[in-house]
């Protein structure tokens, strides 16, 4: 069964829409829809039900990743995140630094013990805590982390994140204080992302590109996106870098430049960019080892709560010095660390009506700058101070 292409597509497709499905569940939503589908796969593979290595494998990692990509940041328009996210994006910004700084005191503090996987994972949880897991996995791809570490990384970081959630919850009380916009926000649902950080589109659900063209477009212009961001990663940067990081910088820049055009498609663009992002996860997990994720865990565990709690920390310190609201802080915290969908629910939850868009486009510039935040700091810091 291994040789048989079908079988493989076949249980790669079902063990990512069951995780996807998960997340209706208590159970699901605390793992997140990546975990559930990993810990499919990677039992499968360590049981004989699915082979290691696949051409299946090769073919979701080498297309379907890279194109999931730029079918997730058709909503990246810069010109309406800062429209209305006003004294929010101040918060964020803090946060962004306050997960640098901490990725570096846990880098400090914690030896991961994983050779040149440890720097790598290091930089993809930064990005995670910047934008989102599209974010972990274009840096993964980029610096060519191992499954084990991808799937350990992801298994230890999923833990701490939902206890620091609960956290956040916690502390924030009363209102948000000061409107985070530059004028009256429109609320926005929360609702239909798929995978708890990919993020929802933000777009009106009527418009006649969500229709049934809307997936056709949405891939056109992923493909064309996909193309324009190999070919200057190949020909003038004579890959030096992946395609991934330039795909990613020409989407935002064709959301900005475009949005009546591109922010249509992001209902399409995010309902199938999640499905291709769950395959990628199931594919990882069934390149993975049982063995090494439990043995790399617990380090992984104390790096990703020392990298959040120092995260924590600066942002909270830091804006409250600056005399940013508490609570803003909070919500923005909740933006980095697990991107615009849990941002714009915290906000809904707390009943912050106001703050619900600037939450969502807040989580979405994560997604657009985070990943070459990650890789920078891999290469220029990280590297060097873990080794490999």
């Amino acid at each position: 069964m291994h040789s048989q292409t079908w079988y493989l597509w076949t249980f790669l497709m079902w063990a990512s829409s069951f995780g996807l499905w998960s997340e209706n569940t208590k159970w699901g939503a605390a793992l997140s829809s990546p975990l559930v589908t990993m810990l499919i796969t990677i039992t499968a593979c360590n049981i004989g039900v699915l082979p290691t290595a696949s051409p299946v494998y090769t073919c979701v990692n080498k297309y379907l990743v890279p194109l999931a990509v730029p079918l997730l940041l058709y909503d990246a328009d810069l010109k309406r995140v800062m429209k209305y996210s006003g004294t929010l994006m101040a918060c964020f910004m803090l946060g962004a630094v306050g997960t640098v700084l901490g990725t570096v005191v846990a880098a400090k503090l914690v030896p991961l013990g994983m050779g040149a996987d440890g720097w790598k994972i290091a930089a993809a949880l930064a990005s995670r805590h910047i934008g989102g897991a599209v974010n972990y996995v274009a840096v993964a791809e980029t610096l060519s982390m191992s499954a084990e570490a991808v799937v350990a990384g992801l298994a230890a970081d999923n833990l701490v994140v939902a206890l620091y959630f609960a956290f956040l919850f916690y502390m924030a009380k009363g209102d948000a204080g000061t409107a985070a916009g530059g004028g009256d926000a429109p609320e926005t649902p929360s609702g239909g992302g798929g995978e708890g950080d990919m993020g929802p589109p933000t777009v009106d659900p009527a418009s006649p590109l969500v229709g049934k063209d809307g997936l056709a477009y949405a891939l056109a212009a992923g493909c064309a996106l996909t193309f324009a961001g190999n070919a200057i990663a190949a020909g003038p940067l004579r890959g030096a870098i992946s395609g991934i990081p330039i795909t990613s910088l020409l989407t935002v820049a064709a959301a900005s430049a475009f949005p009546k055009v591109l922010a249509p498609l992001g209902v399409a663009g995010a309902q199938v960019g999640v499905l291709f992002m769950q395959l990628f996860f199931a594919v990882t997990g069934a390149s993975g080892s049982i063995a090494v994720v439990m043995r790399t865990a617990p380090t992984l565990l104390a790096f990703s709560a020392i990298q959040i709690a120092a995260h924590y920390a600066f942002t909270v310190g830091a804006g409250r010095a600056l005399r940013l609201p508490f609570n803003q802080l909070l919500l923005a915290s909740n933006a980095n660390v697990g991107g615009p969908t849990t941002a714009a629910a915290f906000a809904a939850s707390k009943r912050w009506s106001a703050l619900v868009l600037p939450a969502l486009l807040t989580g979405i510039l994560g997604y657009a700058v985070a990943t070459f935040v990650g890789i920078g700091l891999g290469q220029a810091v990280l590297r060097g101070m873990m080794g490999g």
